[in-house]
């Protein structure tokens, strides 16, 4: 169990300085929370996004296959440290680290982080289905995946096309109240 947190503690160092490396090389589209509060900051970037959670993305897929037992637990550890150290000094030392303008908008601030680590978490997640479809052992196949695709297979294509027409409804209207939520906080 050391040598686990160990490793942890190393991958969550490491992120942490390949995202300042990234910053320092690619400033120009690098990512950062501080983008969504402040208004006159440079635009979000799609390459920019992909920077900051990539290597969040590729630890969190190489340490399945380094500790293989309870590699769920560790991954997801792994990704909830290496947020907590990359948020910690602005919640803990605001007056410090924040500039004023981002000082008054803590609490925006702070629900942005709330989101930041479930994102970070969401593209762990991510990670460890990827190992398990590379192991053959995916969560869904055992129990629900088949018997959901057997069934859906039997529908008519009309009713095929209206349950992925629903799916799709509800994830992207969710996804924009999502963001219509923030983006409101962050402006009033």
């Amino acid at each position: 169990m050391n040598l686990e947190l160990i490793f942890i503690f190393f991958f969550s160092i490491t992120t942490i300085l390949i995202h300042q490396y990234f910053r320092s090389k690619f400033n120009s589209i690098y990512f950062s929370l501080k983008q969504l509060i402040v208004s006159d900051s440079e635009d979000i970037s799609i390459s920019g996004v992909f920077l900051t959670f990539f290597p969040t993305f590729v630890f969190s897929l190489i340490l399945p296959f380094i500790f293989t037992d309870h590699y769920r637990e560790l991954v997801l550890s792994y990704s909830f440290l290496t947020s907590f150290l990359i948020i910690w000094p602005s919640i803990l030392y605001p007056t410090y680290i924040l500039s004023n303008e981002l000082f008054r908008k803590r609490k925006a601030l702070y629900i942005i982080y709330v989101v930041y680590v479930l994102i970070n978490l969401g593209v762990s997640i991510l990670a460890i289905n990827l190992y398990n479809i590379i192991n053959s052992e995916n969560l869904f196949t055992k129990k629900y995946y088949n018997s959901f695709l057997s069934e859906y297979s039997a529908m008519h294509p009309l009713y095929q096309n209206i349950i992925a027409g629903i799916i799709t409804a509800i994830i992207i209207s969710s996804s924009l109240f999502l963001l219509k939520f923030v983006f409101n906080k962050i402006r009033g």
